[in-house]
């Protein structure tokens, strides 16, 4: 069923976001095992976060570090009949405790940040996952838009899987489509 979108969003937005251009990364999303509670780290507009709280039949916990996109998330959740709790707050610092949460996802998110920050962001997502938990990541493919909306970083696959490992998870899915690297890993 597709999403119902808020009035106050343009559709050209709405289409560009939930049509093709994410199209494969969500499919992924569908085909994964994932588990409540989670949380959506850098969830803005929650269209994800929508999906994932159906697919869950579960409230699923979004963090942004934008009170405007959360706000929309918001009314896409009302919308659409499911339920999900906002956080205003940052990758770096995530406003939870240790082992609060099953599953952790981070979709097009870490490219904004920099390096010191990326590592950071990977050590509180391990911090706030239960062992074995599973974290959920997507970047833009390597040399795919990489001007647009101010992405700091470019990641190769195979220095995003170090990075991973560096900070204490199990790389085991890697999905790659046209324009996104999508990682399974699970914390150890």
């Amino acid at each position: 069923m597709p999403l119902i979108k808020p009035d106050s969003i343009a559709s050209k937005t709405w289409d560009a976001l939930t049509g093709e251009y994410y199209r494969e990364r969500y499919e992924w999303v569908a085909s994964q095992r994932i588990a409540a509670p989670l949380l959506d780290v850098g969830s803005g507009q929650g269209y994800q976060a929508v999906l994932m709280a159906r697919q869950l039949g579960a409230t699923v916990d979004c963090l942004d570090i934008d009170s405007s996109l959360l706000e929309c998330a918001e009314e896409i959740a009302r919308l659409n009949g499911v339920s999900i709790s906002t956080w205003l707050g940052c990758a770096e610092a995530i406003p939870f405790g240790a082992g609060a949460f099953a599953t952790v996802c981070a979709f097009e998110m870490l490219e904004h940040l920099t390096n010191t920050s990326v590592r950071a962001a990977l050590c509180e997502f391990r911090r706030v996952l239960i062992p074995g938990g599973t974290l959920l990541v997507s970047t833009p493919q390597h040399g795919v838009m990489t001007e647009l909306h101010g992405h700091l970083q470019d990641f190769l696959a195979g220095d995003l899987i170090s990075l991973l490992v560096d900070a204490g998870f199990e790389p085991d899915d890697l999905n790659k489509t046209e324009l996104f690297q999508c990682i399974r890993a699970r914390r150890l």
